[in-house]
């Protein structure tokens, strides 16, 4: 198949968007070509992303549905439900099918013989499978957009968003038919369940989602620079990119602003030189200072490690003296601990190597329990100058794993110089992006 679609592209065909086709086509010759034939030259060549989902001609579409128009109205109901669920189950799409006030018999397990005879569907215990997944996008792409929303409306309505918070946001988002402020918080309150659960790409579609039916513009800019931030951490910069792009025009608070200015700023860490990347962020972090003091801090610590990357004192002070300042002795343990390492680390550059030693210690002191890659880089850096090297790659190694176990595939530590100068900037590669 693929030398099939490579020899009737209309441009020379990316292996990439080749490998798409032939997977969305379920060993189908003739439903690659048809998606093939819907394709731009730009989309053949990979340079812009392809439709999703693929779009089946309407020849196909009418021969895979040739036997579903066949069926009672109940088990073409249960069956689009059941096409549009991420996970059908039968009793979950039992629920989702019943209408109140229908006179009617509820649906049940028997409704759905008439497909299963035609081999259509089948139900291996609790879940309706299909098995030929062509016919399964088929029933969605014939469907009109009200009977769509409608039927998501219905799942939406039988999910359960503290176990399955990305389905509930899919549902929810997709049976709207307008934007509404309450279902908007409802999807974003299922966006903070969904990064615990599944992480943050899966936390950046379901805030994205919440983005598009949020009426306030500068509330939709917070969930959009939200969503933004989370592609990032889980490795899709373009995705990010677009994203940011939709809600620095929305943001309309001085507050606002300056977070997505800070997003941008961190964006641009891994792609600028250090120096432009710490002037960046301390601009950030200095704006943020009047309207949040985590964020500030933040911003701030970002802003001395990329200056001490480039090997610059004095930025790295001039930070430095404007984030300590913003630390209580009530906060959290986090903000604690960077205001330790930045101090212990200005200390460091200068030379005096025994005072910093006492706060280098306490930043690592207060690591002791924390699972967040930022703060396990931070206590690495400071046993990094302490010269302590079992300790750094023990931390370094927490690190990593718990960037993996979170998606955050640009928080994963990579390359560290030589313990043997604590002069040293802070490492060969600059400290991982956090959380905003």
């Amino acid at each position: 198949m693929h030398d099939l679609l490579a020899d009737r592209a209309p441009a020379h065909l990316s292996s990439t968007v080749r490998a798409g086709l032939v997977g969305a086509a379920h060993g189908n010759p003739a439903a690659a070509l048809g998606f093939l034939s819907s394709l731009t030259p730009e989309q053949v060549r990979g340079e812009h992303a392809l439709p999703d989902p693929l779009p089946l001609t309407a020849r196909s579409r009418a021969a895979w549905l040739a036997p579903y128009e066949e069926l009672p109205d109940d088990a073409r109901r249960i069956l689009l439900l059941g096409a549009l669920a991420a996970d059908p189950r039968v009793h979950l799409l039992l629920d989702a099918a019943r209408e109140p006030e229908d006179p009617e018999p509820a649906p049940s397990v028997a409704t759905l013989e008439p497909a299963e005879e035609r081999g259509l569907v089948r139900v291996d215990g609790d879940t309706l499978v299909f098995p030929d997944p062509l016919l399964r996008e088929a029933v969605v792409q014939a469907t009109p957009a009200g009977r769509l929303r409608a039927a998501h409306r219905a799942l939406a309505g039988v999910t359960d968003r503290e176990h399955a918070p990305v389905d509930f946001a899919r549902h929810a988002a997709r049976g709207a038919e307008a934007p509404d402020a309450d279902l908007a918080d409802r999807i974003a309150a299922a966006a903070r369940r969904a990064k615990r659960l599944a992480g943050p790409l899966a936390a950046s579609h379901t805030n994205e989602r919440a983005a598009d039916l949020t009426p306030d513009p500068d509330e939709r800019a917070c969930r959009l620079a939200t969503a933004s931030h989370e592609s990032h951490l889980a490795g899709e910069p373009e995705r990010a990119a677009r994203l940011l792009g939709r809600a620095r025009p929305l943001a309309v608070s001085d507050r606002r602003r300056a977070v997505v200015a800070l997003i941008q700023a961190e964006f641009e860490t891994c792609d600028s030189n250090a120096v432009d990347a710490a002037e960046r962020l301390y601009a950030a972090g200095r704006d943020l200072v009047p309207h949040d003091r985590g964020l500030a801090l933040r911003a701030l610590v970002r802003s001395a490690d990329s200056a001490s990357y480039a090997g610059d004192p004095v930025r790295h002070a001039r930070a430095t003296e404007l984030a300590v300042p913003l630390v209580r002795p009530d906060d959290p343990p986090s903000m604690r601990l960077i205001a330790a390492f930045l101090e212990g680390c200005t200390v460091s550059f200068r030379g005096d190597y025994v005072n910093s030693t006492p706060l280098l210690r306490e930043a690592i002191r207060l690591s002791h329990g924390m699972s967040a890659p930022s703060e396990l880089v931070w206590a690495g850096i400071c046993g990094l100058r302490l010269g302590d090297a079992p300790f750094v790659r023990t931390v370094t190694s927490r690190a990593r794993e718990s960037a993996r176990s979170r998606g955050n595939t640009s928080s994963c530590p990579r390359r560290w110089p030589s313990s043997s100068s604590p002069s040293s900037g802070a490492g060969a590669s600059r400290p991982p992006p956090g959380p905003p």
